[in-house]
Parts: structure tokens; sequence; C-alpha cells
């Protein structure tokens, strides 16, 4: 390959397809993107273009993080409107709900990322790759040959590299228990409440049972019926200080903070519930809200109403419901000793991951794809991949042996459970810079060092044992802040916390950590423009939470 570009191959038009191939044309990469669906966006398209969110959902996230950190959304919002209401929350630095995007101001934001980065004209839409397997070229390297349907039609074409992006929600989680006929919808077929009937149960606890629960009793002004399986504690987006309100993300992205839920220093079950019950004090054991047991690994939930609705009956919560008949037009669903009449059951169960069949049996097999909602793929840090004849000692090496290790011709961006903006676009520097990038000609020299194939047969096995761990805790990394610190020092983009030349060493010290601040140093670095968008974020912290 040496003497000419790398030829990449995006399978995935969302966050995570968009931001990998930002950095692959930046590096000077020759890119194509292959998106299934009409329109960018992923999980955040339109409910009737696919999308898995609904009407004026909002992020749980602000736009501190919400955000790639060269696209800031003051920028976005010069080119759609539809970004101006998050942009000007940002500009006044108020605790305010607008600060939190719509599913539509995402859309916008993404749809303007394209415009602003020329990313358009490498994207094939309604194209989904159907095949892809292994092939030597002429000259002996190994290369990716994909097949690809376009309108109809098969066509096919050679990569060096292939980024998988796309993403882990996809087919909806429906237990058998519900598979009872009408009534019954999942919840990527809810867009409103104009959906479901004047009696209506939710089913699942997470972030999208609590909020549309809210959403139904608030909108509707009838009571809601709301089945969780797991206690959780119901956090606010904006959180309550002594001086004024604080962003969620701000609060809790940290590197002074060691955060209750981290993996690594996760402090123990009783002690990360002491925290949060200080923290969400309307739900003190024993009362008749949804709260957590100590013994337990702690769940959090991200929702504004949904605690003052449960106090105030609009929101019935009961347990697991175990059985499910139709009797008079109605559907009798169990819970413990509680018959829930309904018209209307709203499954919010969570969606099992993308089987990846177009991948060659030999990768699927090192990256033990499964339906494991937890850790669907094993992958070191989320991104990169082994065959298993190099981790598992269990497979035996076969007659073939590949050139090359897996990772240093594919990798993921976003195939992890709880992808944020920030930790996508630091995997998409690493893959490219990385693993694509320093295999070109000199034009465009890598600053990164290879990767070992036994840093990432580490990784991968950690992976494996995080796959089996027992109890398991909410997110399989729930260390945001160590995993984007573990990617950024990959590609020398780490801040160092000394470097005062801008007088914000104490910000990125002891303030949130907002992806702008691996734009401080390293590859593509804009130091300016970070540190400008760093004191923002500072500001919003310290001033409303002294």
């Amino acid at each position: 390959m040496v003497g000419r570009i790398a030829r990449v191959c995006i399978i995935g038009a969302g966050p995570s397809g968009l931001v990998s191939c930002h950095e692959a044309l930046r590096a000077g990469l020759d890119v194509r993107v292959f998106e299934r669906a009409r329109s960018v966006g992923g999980v955040w398209r339109a409910p009737d273009d696919g999308g898995l969110v609904w009407n004026d959902m909002r992020a749980n996230l602000s736009a501190h993080s919400c955000v790639f950190s060269d696209w800031p959304w003051e920028r976005a919002a010069e080119l759609d409107s539809n970004c101006a209401i998050v942009a000007d929350a940002l500009g006044r630095g108020k605790a305010e709900l607008s600060i939190f995007p719509t599913e539509i101001a995402v859309r916008a934001y993404l749809r303007t990322y394209c415009d602003a980065f020329g990313l358009w004209k490498n994207i094939e839409f309604e194209s989904e790759v159907c095949q892809i397997h292994s092939e030597r070229t002429d000259d002996g390297e190994e290369a990716w040959r994909v097949t690809v349907e376009t309108a109809g039609r098969m066509h096919d074409a050679r990569f060096d590299y292939v980024v998988v992006c796309v993403g882990v929600f996809h087919t909806p989680s429906i237990p058998k228990l519900y598979e009872v006929g009408d009534g019954v919808i999942h919840a990527n077929k809810f867009s409103g409440t104009n959906d479901v009937g004047e009696h209506v149960l939710v089913v699942g606890g997470a972030f999208s049972g609590c909020e549309i629960a809210a959403v139904i009793a608030r909108e509707r002004n009838v009571p809601v019926v709301h089945s969780v399986n797991k206690q959780a504690w119901i956090v606010p987006r904006m959180i309550p200080r002594r001086h004024g309100s604080v962003p969620i993300d701000l609060f809790f992205y940290r590197r002074d903070l060691e955060e209750p839920l981290r993996g690594e220093r996760e402090r123990s079950n009783v002690e990360a519930a002491a925290y949060f019950r200080k923290l969400c004090p309307k739900q003190a054991e024993g009362s008749v809200m949804v709260h957590t047991r100590s013994h337990e690994p702690q769940f959090l939930v991200v929702s504004d109403e949904y605690v003052n609705l449960v106090m105030g009956g609009k929101v019935q919560v009961v347990g697991r419901v175990d059985d499910v008949r139709r009797e008079d037009g109605h559907l009798i669903c169990k819970a413990g000793e509680t018959a829930v009449v309904a018209d209307s059951v709203l499954l919010c169960t969570g969606y099992y991951p993308p089987s990846l069949d177009f991948l060659p049996q030999i990768v699927r097999d090192g990256v033990r794809a499964s339906k494991d909602q937890f850790v669907p793929l094993l992958l070191d840090r989320g991104t990169l991949p082994a065959y298993s004849t190099d981790w598992d000692t269990k497979v035996p090496v076969g007659a073939s042996v590949h050139r090359r290790p897996l990772h240093e011709r594919m990798a993921f961006v976003g195939m992890y459970r709880g992808p944020y903006f920030g930790i996508l676009e630091l995997q998409a520097r690493w893959v490219v810079h990385a693993l694509c990038v320093r295999s070109t000609s000199s034009v465009h020299p890598s600053p990164c060092p290879p990767v070992p194939l036994a840093e990432v047969v580490r990784g991968v096995r950690r992976e494996f044992a995080l796959r089996n761990r027992k109890p398991r805790p909410q997110f399989p990394h729930p260390d945001y802040v160590g995993l984007c610190n573990t990617l950024a020092a990959a590609i020398g983009a780490l801040p160092d916390v000394d470097d005062n030349r801008d007088g914000v060493a104490h910000m990125v010290r002891n303030g949130p950590v907002v992806p702008a601040q691996y734009r401080l140093r390293g590859v593509h670095a804009d130091r300016a423009a970070a540190v400008a968008v760093i004191r923002k974020a500072y500001r919003q912290s310290e001033h409303q939470c002294t």
C-alpha cells in the first residue's frame, strides 16, 4: 500500500459514521460511507425514517457534551435555525433545560456537520452492505471486497480498511410474554401520545421508560402505570446546588470527582447508594418511590418530571409483570398482586444489537458477536478486534494464517453500550491515525505508534471477563473520563493538566471534561478554539454549583 492512498469503507451514517468519515477525509484518505436509510443520524433519525427517538425527545446530556470538539453548536446555528435555541442557551450560560438538545436539534446539528466538512459527497444512501470477504490483491496485500445493494442493484468494491459504525441499538427486544397481538407496541413505534390508548402500561425502567411514562402522564393528564424490573435513582438533567443548578454531565464528568459509578475506581454498592440517597432525597428507602437496594449495583435514570409525577399519583409504579392475557378487549397484566387493566402496553425494553451477518464468519467469531445487550462485541476499548485464534487459548490455530492482525484491517466506532459524542470522536481519531494513516504514503505520516497485538488481546480479554461479570453494573464502561483519557493517550491528545499557557490548567484539572479538552494538543489540535469552549463549560459548572 506504500505510495498510494488507502481506501476506507465506513458502514453507517449515524454520529459515529459521520465523525469517522470526517476524520478519515481530514487525513487525506479515500472514503465511502454506506448508509441503508435515506438520511443521516442513526438512532437520531426521525421516527418516520427509522429513528429510535420520539417527537420532542430531549437528550440526557447537555450541549457541552452532546457535541463534536471541532463543530460547536454556535457555528451549527449559523447554518440551521433548529440549532439556535441550544446555541443561545450556551451563550447565556444559565441553568435552563434548553441547553439539552431535542431530537430535532441533534438531527439539525448532524446535518450541519455534514455541510461544514463536505461529507455528503462521500455518503451513499439507501445502500446496504450485504457481504464482506477478504481477498488478496495482485501485489499480495490483504484487502476487503465489500458487496452493497443500492436500489435493488448489487455492486462491489475493494477497500483496504473497514470501519463498522452501525450502532448497538437495532432490533426491538420484545419479551415473549407480550406477544399477544394488538395493543402492544415497542418504543421504537412511539412518536407521541396519539400512539397509545387511554389506559396505558409502560414497561421498562430505564431512560426511555421513565421519560415516556412522564410524557404520557403530563400530556394526557391521565394516570400511567409503570412496570419496572430494576430499581433506579432518578436524577434530573439539572442538578440542584446551593446557589443554582448545573447540567448533569458537567456535574459528574470531572477529573477531580470520584464518580460513584466508575468501573476501575468504583465505590462499594453501599457507598454509592449513600451518595445517591443524598443526591436524591425524595427517594428515601421505604417510600412509594422507585428506589435502589444498597447492596446491589446502583442504577441511574435521567428524568426531570418523573419523581414528582409519581409522588403526585400521576404515575403508579409496579414491579415486574409476570402474566399478560386478553379479556373483554382489554389487556390484563399481572404484576405480583396488582392486576393492571390496559388498552395499550408500551414496551421500553431495549434493543438487541445487530447480527452483523455481513461480516466474514472469522471476524464474527473473533468479536464473539451476540445478542448480549451489555457487551455485544468483544473489542479492545470498544474499538479494536482480534481473531479468536489470537486471544482465545481454547481455539486451535488453523492452517490459514493471516499476514496482518485483524485490528490493522478493521475497526468499530460507537459499537458499545453508552456511546457519547466525545468517545465516538476519540475512537474515530484513533482508528484513522493509528490504523489507517500510518499504512499509506509518507505524505500523511501518523504520529501514533503501531498498536501491538498483545495490547489488543489484553483489551479483548478484559471485555470477555466483563461480559461474564455477575452482578452486572448498569454500563460496561461507566468511567467516561477514564475511557476518554485512555483513547486520547493513544493518539497523543491527552491534555497536560499542568500546561497553563492560557490560564486553563485548573479548569482542565478540576473542571468538567468536555470534548474540546482533547483538541488542546495532538493531531489537528485547535488550542484557541478549545480554550474558549473549556472556559465556557467551567464557568457554567463552577459559578452555579459553588
